[in-house]
């Protein structure tokens, strides 16, 4: 099929994945394993005889082949072999061959000075120098004198995983960070603006282009989408995807950014005017790729102003610095952008998954917790200082950020961020009087955090037993109850006492100072989950202009999650990888299974690639409908609903249940731990504190103090599932429980069955470092995320 009428013809996406794979298929390689995008080709022999590879061995690695040799196969080198997985040689002499193997005696060279330092690792940098050492064959790889670097890996004389890391490497050093894998974009990361790279300017000149015609880049992205949305009229999606501090939020904001103002960029459109208001001021980036947002042109209508605008006021209260990233994203988010005919943005909805509530109220060292935090101590003025009972007060004196001892970080001015904060509210149509009720709210849960209990006494306590507030925590006592609407003593007897409801009679039950705490944090992660939700709600609300037949397509914008595994992995991790098994399958589905299905229809000359099915792993997370009780999911819900179930209860319950089942493992000398063998590699999991961060619940206190607040909005926010809460001093249960992981296993499978209604592309994001330092590209921790 030819495009006609958009810039001349071009191959349509499937005809070039058709060039692309017969390309690799008629070579002598293999598909390696494939990982959130990106495929690896190993070069392999194919089914010969023992001659036969012998004879192809020599003929590939004669005297004077240049070769790539395994780092781990050079004594020498084995301490940086993580690092740098492959070093350069040069075969002097073919050892005389024996059964089944061929040895080498290889030269290893040095690489060039200039290439040296991004290769190096920051813990164990090498000053490699020329040694001899001697490698069978299935360690080394053909190597080419040509290392200039290709825009698209696919057109490589050879690809295989050296061939991959060495080209990434090149064109990184030269601040060439986006490289194509046929219609996958691979983006690394520079940590550090790119001017050059973005723009109004840069904009215009790939309008109307069409994929490979022009550089690598994300705008190619966004326009491909774009570009077959329109004519094939099909919903697209743009997936994104990375380990944390990758740039995919970045990523997504320059997609986001482009697809707003790219009917702009057409020249029959560029004098004419749209209705709606234009925000005078760019809003604060945290980008390491760009110096400042994209300026609003005042011609953009007022929609794409709103979606532009809806970044920095999300990052603001879902985003926050991690070990790995200093504006990581503390939550998942797809973007529907829907637009007319003329492919002029119309409308936008923006879907959120799992915020991580745990944050609100503990903070790992060397981490902080949301910005918003940090932004209301910071940027406000006096006057709103007195109002939000901040006077005098720095972020170390609070409790839920001081756990952590980091409150700044390099690069970010707190002060100047909620200046932007606050004008993305006033653009997405947050009234000024809903901001100032935004940030009591905010204030408040930072005074909760204050209030510590102590036991009560009975000769000074209302009730016989539990806990009564410390007297040093009075005034945040105090503080709290006065923005929430309430008073002082309904407050303290929310968080320190339970109401049970008997047949015959109600009574109020003290809490001891334990159970008092845990009240205290779960009402204060409840009403920033709530106040998260009514932003996103707000900004939905505001984008949404109702124009109906208007609408023709949409562009789904998908920025989740990247795969996880650390030293300590807990229920957060398990649900951020269960997405990304959800979007493997996906991967699996629409770029493998179907592709290869339609070449043996049409009769197409193709080497069937293997890949792993990883419906097991899936199975064994969320289980199966046919039997209940069959995955982990199913069987932590069923533990939070049972009365003083421990988490060696809830192992033991895994265990009982799946023990068969090979995608997961027990620990006999770690009985609270088990272990997931995921498609991107086994991840143990603590089950510590899983019970209690599964659990969704609502206290029956909480809510009757909620319906007695003079405070509006506090009232409505906290009252919002039962909408006008009539009904909540009815219930006979002192809280009502909903789980996370059910929240989210149904958030999931409607997102997977929206994305399998688009056309996808993809975007690869790619960490270069572990520390984000700018120009150092560890091949090894690049690897790892490729491979």
């Amino acid at each position: 099929r030819r495009e006609e009428g958009h810039g001349g013809p071009t191959r349509t996406r499937r005809e070039r994945t058709r060039r692309e794979t017969r390309k690799v298929a008629g070579g002598d390689v293999q598909t390696g394993r494939w990982k959130s995008g990106l495929k690896i080709e190993k070069t392999v022999s194919k089914k010969r005889s023992m001659s036969e590879n012998v004879a192809l061995n020599m003929e590939q690695f004669n005297e004077g082949a240049r070769v790539w040799v395994m780092t781990n196969q050079v004594k020498e080198l084995e301490a940086v072999s993580t690092a740098l997985p492959w070093v350069k040689g040069k075969v002097l002499k073919v050892l005389q061959p024996v059964p089944e193997r061929i040895e080498l005696e290889v030269e290893i060279v040095p690489p060039m000075p200039e290439l040296a330092g991004i290769f190096q690792f920051e813990e164990h940098p090498c000053a490699l120098e020329s040694s001899v050492t001697v490698v069978q064959t299935e360690f080394c790889r053909t190597r080419t004198d040509d290392e200039s670097g290709v825009d698209d890996l696919v057109n490589s004389d050879i690809l295989h995983e050296p061939s991959v890391l060495c080209g990434l490497g090149i064109r990184y050093a030269m601040d060439t960070i986006y490289t194509y894998s046929g219609q996958i974009l691979i983006a690394i990361n520079p940590f550090k603006p790119l001017k050059h790279l973005y723009g109004p300017m840069m904009m215009s000149k790939y309008y109307n282009s069409f994929l490979g015609e022009l550089s690598p880049h994300v705008y190619a992205i966004a326009e491909h989408a774009f570009k077959s949305m329109l004519i094939e009229n099909c919903a697209q999606s743009i997936l994104i995807s990375g380990e944390s501090g990758a740039g995919k939020t970045e990523s997504a904001k320059l997609v986001m950014q482009y697809l707003a103002m790219r009917h702009l960029q057409d020249p029959s459109a560029r004098n004419g005017q749209h209705s709606g208001v234009s925000c005078q001021q760019p809003s604060q980036s945290l980008s390491p790729f760009t110096p400042g947002c994209v300026q609003r042109k005042a011609s953009s209508s007022r929609v794409e102003q709103q979606i532009l605008e809806s970044n920095p006021l999300l990052e603001a209260f879902g985003n926050a610095q991690t070990v790995r990233n200093s504006n990581s994203s503390r939550f998942g988010k797809y973007v529907h952008l829907k637009f007319d005919d003329n492919g002029v943005i119309q409308d936008a909805m923006i879907q959120t998954y799992l915020l991580e509530r745990s944050r609100v109220v503990q903070v790992s060292d060397m981490e902080r917790s949301y910005h918003i935090f940090y932004q209301i101590i910071k940027g406000t003025s006096e006057a709103q200082k007195e109002v939000l009972h901040l006077s005098g007060f720095e972020p170390s004196d609070f409790c839920y950020l001081s756990s952590s001892k980091t409150y700044s970080v390099e690069g970010i001015d707190d002060g100047e961020d909620f200046c932007a904060t606050q004008r993305a509210m006033t653009c997405i149509g947050i009234t000024h009087e809903s901001q100032e009720s935004v940030l009591k709210i905010v204030s408040s849960i930072l005074h909760i955090g204050n209030i510590r209990f102590s036991d009560a006494l009975e000769s000074h306590s209302a009730v016989m037993d539990g806990s009564l507030v410390q007297e040093q925590s009075e005034n945040h006592l105090c503080a709290a109850a006065v923005l929430l609407g309430v008073s002082r003593d309904d407050l303290e007897l929310a968080l320190t006492t339970r109401t049970i409801v008997a047949p015959d009679n109600t009574y109020r039950k003290g809490l001891p100072p334990s159970d008092a705490f845990k009240a205290r944090d779960a009402f204060a992660k409840t009403l920033y989950i709530k106040l998260f939700d009514w932003i996103v709600k707000a900004a939905n609300e505001n984008m949404h202009l109702n124009r109906g037949s208007s609408i023709k397509q949409t562009i789904g914008i998908l920025d989740i999650y990247g795969f996880e595994s650390f030293e300590k992995n807990s229920f957060e991790q398990l649900c951020i990888n269960l997405a990304n098994e959800h979007l493997q399958q996906h991967f699996n589905e629409q770029v493998l299974r179907h592709e290869q299905e339609e070449y043996t229809s049409e009769g197409i000359d193709w080497t069937f690639v293997d890949f792993k099915d990883n419906q097991d792993v899936l199975d064994v997370i969320v289980g199966t409908s046919k039997k209940a009780l069959s995955g982990i999911m199913p069987i932590l819900d069923e533990c939070c609903r049972l009365p003083k179930t421990t988490p060696r209860d809830f192992t033991d319950s895994l265990q009982s249940k799946l023990a068969e089942n090979t995608s997961i493992h027990f620990h006999k000398k770690a009985p609270e731990i088990f272990q997931v063998n995921h498609y991107a590699g086994p991840v143990r999991y603590d089950s510590t504190n899983m019970i209690e961060k599964n659990k969704d619940y609502v206290v029956f206190e909480h809510t009757c103090l909620a319906q007695d607040s003079e405070f509006e909005f506090f009232r409505n926010l906290f009252l919002s599932e039962s909408g006008d809460g009539s009904d909540a001093t009815q219930k006979k249960s002192t809280f009502k429980l909903k789980t996370v992981s059910s929240l989210f296993t149904t958030q999931l499978r409607a997102l997977m069955q929206d994305l399998t209604q688009t056309q996808p592309h993809y975007i690869r994001c790619i960490k270069p470092n572990f520390k984000c330092f700018q120009g150092q590209l560890v091949a090894g921790y690049v690897h790892e995320q490729l491979c």
